[in-house]
């Protein structure tokens, strides 16, 4: 009985603290921003309310859909594999979701800036920054796409032990599905700074026919094939080529009024790059090798540190982003 009410006697002071709280912050705003609580009759016109309307309408549409693209993997793996891969599948999750909470945060930030900067500047202006937008998800999720080539296993076998580690295979798939996924962060990034859902062509069932494809798929490699984890993944990894292909042509045509030929090609660009990078890297692990499983981590480490970065250095360090990005972070 003492132990409870000491909790009630703490919940009351952290409830009345609250309110206190938020009366000196409301009296202080009022003080300082009288503004605020004025009160104006201000008229939305009928065809802007009818565009919020769609607009939200066909984000719910997405929202709902990509959950699905996202959330089945681990109820088909335990329809068809069973709890014990989903069980071993959530450490790689547990190491997976931060580093994509990551890379989505940075380019959260960037999204009302971009969308100021194409309702002030020109759009061919909009389009240059575009470009570096590009060029910092291609070296981010190339960065963050070999490390975890590289790093999964033998973080998971330094924690867990090496009966919880996924053959090779399954490992790629998985990375691969975080590869095509986060190197679209920079196009829905202009998207969402463009406002971009409604009634622009395949949007609101855009995500809905990503999470058909990829429920489908998965139930159907997971059927036929022998590895019926590794037919999960690679589902979710063909699921990612749909908004992959529309999102940016929407974008260009509707936005940047241009062809989305040179994202295209752009982006082709990128792919190839990054598959050659960490093939070397994967060629250098492969050549290293240590029956110390902490020396295998440390070696593998240092040529995720190195080798990308500096590929990537030597390679676009006279391009136009680079240049750009040097002149403004260079010195700091």
């Amino acid at each position: 009985m003492i132990v409870t009410g000491d909790f009630i006697v703490y919940l009351l002071i952290s409830v009345l603290n609250n309110v206190f709280q938020n009366i000196y912050l409301y009296m202080k705003t009022n003080n300082m921003y009288p503004y605020l609580i004025e009160k104006k009759e201000v008229s939305v016109d009928k065809a802007v309310k009818e565009r919020i309307y769609r607009n939200v309408k066909a984000l719910f549409v997405a929202r709902v859909s990509m959950y699905l693209v996202y959330s089945t993997d681990n109820i088909i793996i335990s329809s068809f594999v069973g709890t014990v891969m989903v069980g071993i599948y959530s450490n790689y999750i547990l190491i997976l979701n931060p580093i994509k909470q990551v890379i989505s945060q940075i380019f959260n930030g960037v999204t009302p800036s971009f969308g100021n900067y194409l309702v002030t500047n020109k759009l061919e202006e909009s389009l240059s920054i575009f470009r570096v937008m590009q060029f910092i998800n291609f070296w981010i999720s190339t960065f963050v796409g070999i490390g975890f080539l590289l790093l999964f296993n033998p973080t998971i076998d330094i924690w867990l032990g090496e009966g919880m580690v996924f053959e090779k295979s399954v490992v790629f798939a998985i990375v691969l599905g975080l590869y095509l996924d986060s190197m679209r962060s920079a196009i829905e990034t202009a998207r969402n700074a463009a406002g971009m859902y409604s009634p622009y062509p395949m949007f609101k069932y855009l995500w809905l026919f990503q999470a058909m494809i990829n429920i489908v798929l998965s139930v159907l490699l997971a059927f036929f094939m022998e590895n019926k984890i590794l037919g999960v993944f690679l589902a979710t990894c063909v699921s990612h080529i749909l908004p992959t292909i529309v999102v940016p042509r929407d974008m260009f045509v509707f936005v940047f009024k241009k062809s989305g030929k040179e994202f295209y090609v752009r982006l082709a660009n990128y792919y190839i790059t990054g598959t050659i990078i960490a093939i070397i890297c994967v060629w250098l692990s492969n050549i290293v090798t240590f029956c110390n499983r902490y020396t295998i981590f440390a070696v593998n480490l240092i040529i995720v540190m190195v080798v990308p970065n500096a590929i990537i250095f030597l390679l676009f360090r006279k391009s136009e982003e680079f240049i750009y990005l040097y002149n403004r972070f260079g010195k700091i």
